[in-house]
């Protein structure tokens, strides 16, 4: 098996070149998504507690993640489609 040498100066060279713009962008969108994600997620927490109890809510929500956005997340990924909504009714 070949054994490559690599330098120090090298590798740091490496992990200290600033990532592709793309890259960039990329990750400011997932952060934002994420963040605009967790307060539409307590938004509907609640929307949920007045008719469903906050337990109630709690696993409205619950099952919204486990069942429809489980399977929008695992289905295929090369077509773009947006993930699923919950509706105001539980």
């Amino acid at each position: 098996m070949p054994f490559k040498l690599t330098r120090v100066s090298d590798l740091l060279r490496e992990s200290l070149t600033p990532p592709p713009e793309a890259t960039i962008r990329a990750e400011e969108t997932d952060r934002r998504a994420y963040r605009d994600g967790w307060i539409m997620a307590m938004d509907a927490f609640d929307e949920r507690i007045p008719m469903l109890g906050r337990e109630g809510a709690y696993e409205a929500l619950w099952d919204f993640w486990l069942d429809d956005l489980r399977a929008w997340a695992v289905s295929d990924c090369t077509e773009r489609t947006s993930p699923p909504g919950m509706h105001s009714a539980p």
